[in-house]
């Protein structure tokens, strides 16, 4: 770096190639979970000698992409399980104690940090639960609980859910036919995750004409369902199946 610095400095490329590099090219290809082995021997000048505890080594992961799935479909009162796959984040002590999701509600500002937890020892799955709690009556909700202890269900019910909750104190406040979005923050390659889970509501099916219709007119089929909207950033399809009273229609 500089006259008589004795710092030495050098850069290697890296590509995303499946198909092997040459060697001394100056690039290396790579692919997703790759580890590199960058390894330096100290000898002193003119010496052929070997010694292993002058050699530093270091290796370097090549990131893979996470994935991200939490519950897709939950009655209000019922709780959200969320799972991480991410091959980079068990990699030290560090990215393990910062793993969590964030849930945010389409019903207001409310929103839960939920700490992620490895399965296993160097699983690389990592899982997380969040309760969710509604206004809810034991006429209108007779599977659910509404006395201490919760452990019983696993999930608190009877909330004002009409108004927003208390941020991060580990209960979301819903209402039928929310929205839910859980968000991950991967570090390696940078990206941000989300998955959708759906507060159910009942949806409704509509038909034009409703009753009659002359041969070789359209029937147009209306279904509402915010269960089946999956992804609210893409368009999706649903099937409808129509039948005849013909054999074999």
């Amino acid at each position: 770096n500089g006259v008589n610095s004795a710092v030495f400095t050098g850069i290697v490329r890296t590509a995303l190639r499946t198909a092997a590099g040459g060697s001394d090219t100056g690039e290396m290809n790579v692919v997703p979970g790759d580890t590199l082995v960058v390894s330096y021997e100290e000898q002193a000048r003119g010496s052929i000698l070997v010694d292993a505890t002058k050699r530093a080594t270091f290796m370097v992961h090549v990131g893979q992409p996470a994935t991200l799935t939490s519950t897709e479909v939950l009655n209000p009162g019922q709780t959200i399980y969320i799972t991480v796959v991410d091959a980079d984040l068990g990699l030290t002590a560090a990215t393990v104690l910062d793993a969590y999701v964030v849930v945010t509600t389409s019903k207001d500002f409310e929103q839960e940090r939920v700490p992620l937890f490895e399965t296993g020892y160097n699983t690389n799955v990592f899982t997380g639960k969040l309760l969710t709690c509604t206004r809810c009556s034991s006429v209108t909700c007779p599977d659910m609980c509404f006395t201490s202890p919760w452990a019983n269900c696993d999930q608190p019910v009877n909330c004002p859910s009409e108004v927003e909750g208390l941020s991060n104190d580990g209960i979301l406040y819903v209402e039928k036919g929310n929205i839910i979005t859980s968000t991950y923050v991967e570090r390696m390659p940078e990206a941000t995750l989300s998955a959708f889970s759906h507060v159910a509501r009942v949806g409704s099916l509509e038909i034009i004409p409703s009753d009659y219709m002359v041969g070789g007119d359209r029937l147009n089929i209306i279904v509402l369902d915010n269960d089946l909207n999956k992804d609210p950033t893409v368009v999706e399809t649903v099937d409808v199946r129509v039948a005849t009273l013909k054999v074999n229609e």
